[in-house]
């Protein structure tokens, strides 16, 4: 009995100390790419990940009925394959880098190549993360770029790709016209708020010609709810509307953090102090503006009935 019990711990044991985090969609996503004039990506956790997780990376097309392009027994184009060496905290970025002859580096853990040779096109191309074997992967986020048609159909070159299944445009998927592309960092906490940016294509940036320096330039992404606290005189109104449809404006006097809430109501102000209540809530009607990226000191903002 004491044998067979310590045989089970032996295997338990095993089996923890080789676990990985199983991801989902938009628990990862891109945040730089440059095809010239070598290989180079850019990649942000948006969850925490346990040491000897892998996550693949592709160039190869998905098809419209489903899965990846395949030549052979492997897949069309290459597979670049990253393992945490460590346990890595949500907001960690990595950088990818082809340092030549289908060895590739990474500015933290380690990335293997496989397949049929990864390499991005400066005519059109896209790098699909998912984990899982190729056949039957989970996609975990999609980016296109380089082509201003965006997102095919199908894919019917290597250029092409229709967005894997699972995933949605705008939301764990996105579609970039130029080539050598990065992320603008503005937005930078609260993990879904930088999701959201992140497949929004008015954050990017892109130059066919030069490459970009791949990495935040300053601070680090943070996964927690960050919200601005604002002091009176941080906001003032420059106009308003009664005559339908009802309208007002404000402007933002202070820098304002993606996830910050700023209420405005038409309830008056009792002289014993706080609002006018009809039962529970306010006698009459609160709007609430919130921050979806970060917001400069000067932005005005319009609300409209």
């Amino acid at each position: 009995m004491k044998k067979s019990t310590l045989f089970i711990l032996l295997l338990l044991t095993f089996s923890f100390g080789f676990s990985q985090t199983t991801l989902s969609a938009g628990d990862v996503a891109i945040t730089g790419a440059n095809s010239d004039p070598a290989d180079q990506f850019s990649f942000v956790l948006l969850t925490d990940v346990v040491s000897t997780t892998t996550i693949n990376f592709t160039d190869t097309g998905w098809l419209a009925a489903g899965g990846f392009v395949f030549d052979g027994p492997e897949l069309e184009e290459g597979i670049v394959t990253w393992t945490a060496d460590i346990d890595y905290d949500c907001g960690t970025e990595i950088i990818i880098t082809d340092t030549g002859g289908g060895t590739y580096s990474a500015s933290s853990g380690t990335a293997t190549e496989t397949d049929n040779g990864f390499s991005l096109a400066s005519g059109g191309d896209q790098i699909i993360v998912f984990q899982g074997d190729p056949a039957t992967p989970t996609p975990i986020y999609g980016l296109h770029f380089a082509n201003s048609d965006g997102w095919a159909a199908d894919s019917e070159d290597t250029n092409t790709s229709a967005i894997p299944t699972g995933l949605t445009e705008g939301t764990n998927a996105v579609a970039i016209i130029e080539d050598n592309i990065i992320y603008n960092y503005i937005t930078l906490s609260d993990d879904a708020a930088v999701l959201a940016a992140l497949v929004d294509p008015l954050q990017w940036l892109g130059d066919n010609i030069t490459t970009q320096t791949l990495g935040i330039p300053t601070g680090s992404f943070s996964c927690d709810i960050v919200t601005t606290t604002l002091n009176p005189g941080d906001v003032a109104i420059t106009g308003a509307n009664a005559d339908s449809p009802e309208a007002f404006s404000f402007v933002l006097l202070t820098d304002v953090v993606a996830g910050t809430t700023i209420n405005f109501t038409d309830t008056g102000w009792l002289a014993a102090g706080g609002f006018v209540f009809d039962g529970p809530e306010l006698e009459e009607g609160i709007v609430t503006w919130t921050a979806d990226i970060d917001y400069d000191c000067g932005t005005e903002i319009i609300i409209t009935d």
